[in-house]
């Protein structure tokens, strides 16, 4: 029969799984009994039974190489004489692995003792020979040794093994706790970012100062009024740094000694000559030892004069209310005159019976009293009363009907009615009369002669106009030089190829450059000492907004402008 060379691999563990988990203890040690006869396993087992350990049989090689892959040993008890693969094959097969090569291994054998098979079996491996009959006091003797010496390499091995997993558990947590101080040191900054980037983003500035008034640290709004680096605040007395904002020291002392909030509102200060209106709170910092305060600024300039604005329309709205009822009260006695101016003319200028009768009745004929009154005047002068009576009547009107409030989307008007009694208003207006003397500019009217009616807010429009008209005097004022040319203003009215109505008005005034021209729209811009620069702003709003429209400008520099209005025709 053919020798078969069975040499199974021995698994390994490697250190993670042997650190994975503490090792067990108490467990008794194992020893493999290897024979081919049955007999003599249970010999020995019964012997073996009288010590501390757990016996495993086999009764061939190849059982015993397969027992030795499930167990750890402390010793085998291996004849040598057997079938298929004898003790020294078996021997020599552990031998060549290094995980059982260390195994200890008694052969049994009945052969008597021979020097050459001793020399053999020592070289496989063994450690030690039993010859049959058993002897069992030698046994024991030796099995107990080799016991013992197990049981001091397991328990060096089992401290080793204990101080290893302790070493290797002590390492993890180790690593653990670094990777939780790498993730809350990696939140802390993730959190620090955040609430920087918040700060930095709010639009009020953040000034932090000590005890003293000298700053810790500002936020970009800060950063942005004063104009410095970092560097160049840190540590600085907030009085050198906002020279403006100096006066607030007295008022961190006193917020940091009463533990309390201090605000000023509406405070009016000059930020490199230009005039801002400030809220200031101030709020007292306690951290760790350390006193200070936080003084945050809004700038509410532009909410001061939209305020103001809403004041200013509120008082406006009043007026207007109160002109439409003077003008209401005046058109009853206005009409009284006209009536009776017209009664008079009546009986002055026309031949009835009624006025022949009167003369005759009164000494004289009516043709008399007519050469007299033409001789004094009397009928030029009533003819001026009259002309004068229907006029102050159409300034009423118009100021009735510019004060009217708009409702809905309006109706299809006549805008050159619309222009004519826009103008025929700003002759009745006192600033442009007196100030600017509006009556003395040549006013050029250009209408087309088939424009269409055009779907517009009647009393809007005359604002808007009336708006134009006012920029357009107060521009031409300042220019002081007009040579042999008068001053002038040219109203023109037509369609467009692009399906508009367009209003011009063409001043020749000193016109605009080109950075002022892109601005005129914006709310508070104004070029002139007095004013809201609110009149252009408006303005665009009604064309834009209210009609759906264009507001544009066309303007060189001492070439004057022109103000385009354009709505649409469908």
């Amino acid at each position: 029969m053919e020798e078969t060379d069975y040499r199974p691999s021995i698994p390994i563990v490697d250190d993670a799984q042997a650190h994975a988990e503490m090792p067990k203890e108490g467990s008794p040690p194992k020893i493999l009994i290897v024979d081919d006869v049955p007999e003599n396993l249970f010999v020995l087992q019964k012997i073996l039974k009288k010590l501390d350990c757990e016996v495993i049989k086999a009764s061939s090689g190849n059982e015993a190489l397969t027992h030795i892959l499930d167990h750890e040993f402390a010793l085998i008890i291996l004849d040598v004489q057997m079938p298929e693969m004898d003790g020294y094959e078996v021997a020599d097969i552990l031998q060549s692995d290094d995980k059982t090569g260390n195994i200890p291994i008694i052969f049994v054998t009945a052969i008597d003792r021979d020097d050459a098979k001793e020399m053999k079996g020592y070289g496989t491996g063994a450690v030690d020979f039993i010859f049959k009959p058993l002897n069992e006091f030698i046994l024991v003797s030796k099995v107990k040794v080799f016991l013992e010496s197990h049981k001091i390499k397991s328990g060096l091995e089992d401290i080793v093994a204990q101080r290893t997993y302790a070493l290797s558990k002590s390492n993890q947590d180790l690593k653990d706790q670094i990777e939780k101080n790498i993730k809350f040191a990696n939140d802390l900054e993730k959190a620090r970012s955040y609430l920087a980037n918040v700060i930095n983003s709010i639009s009020s500035s953040l000034i932090s100062v000590d005890e003293q008034c000298n700053i810790i640290d500002l936020n970009e709004a800060a950063y942005t009024v004063c104009g410095l680096e970092k560097a160049e605040v840190q540590g600085k007395p907030l009085a050198e740094v906002f020279p403006f904002y100096g006066e607030l020291a007295a008022d961190v002392s006193s917020a940091i000694t009463s533990d309390s909030p201090i605000e000023k509102n509406r405070t009016t200060i000059y930020i490199a000559g230009k005039l801002h209106i400030n809220n200031f709170a101030i709020y007292p910092l306690k951290f760790s030892k350390i006193k200070g305060a936080v003084i945050r600024v809004d700038d509410v300039t532009e909410r001061a004069k939209i305020d103001d604005m809403v004041i200013q329309t509120e008082k406006m709205l009043s007026i207007g209310d109160l002109a439409t009822g003077m003008a209401t009260e005046i058109n009853t006695p206005l009409a009284g005159i006209i009536q009776n101016v017209q009664v008079i003319n009546n009986r002055l200028n026309n031949k009835l019976p009624a006025n022949e009768r009167a003369a005759e009745e009164s000494g004289t004929s009516f043709e008399a009293i007519q050469k007299y009154m033409e001789n004094r005047g009397i009928l030029r002068m009533m003819d001026a009363v009259l002309e004068s009576g229907k006029r102050a009547t159409q300034i009423v009107d118009n100021m009735i009907s510019f004060s009217r409030k708009s409702e809905g989307s309006g109706e299809k008007e006549d805008l050159a009615d619309i222009i004519d009694k826009t103008i025929e208003l700003a002759y009745s207006d006192y600033n442009l009369t007196h100030t600017c003397d509006f009556k003395a500019i040549e006013i050029e009217k250009s209408y087309q002669e088939d424009m269409p009616h055009v779907l517009c807010q009647t009393n809007k429009m005359q604002q808007v106009v009336l708006n134009i008209l006012k920029n357009a005097v107060q521009a031409m004022a300042e220019k002081t030089d007009y040579g042999d040319e008068k001053k002038r203003l040219v109203v023109r009215l037509e369609t467009t190829s692009d399906n508009y109505a367009a209003i011009t008005i063409q001043d020749n005034g000193p016109g605009m450059e080109a950075d002022v021209a892109k601005k005129i729209f914006e709310p508070f811009f104004t070029t002139k000492k007095v004013g809201a620069g609110l009149g252009l702003a408006i303005s665009y709003y009604i064309i834009s907004d209210d009609h759906n429209g264009l507001l544009d400008v066309e303007t060189e520099p001492g070439k004057g402008a022109a103000l385009i209005i354009k709505l649409p025709l469908t």
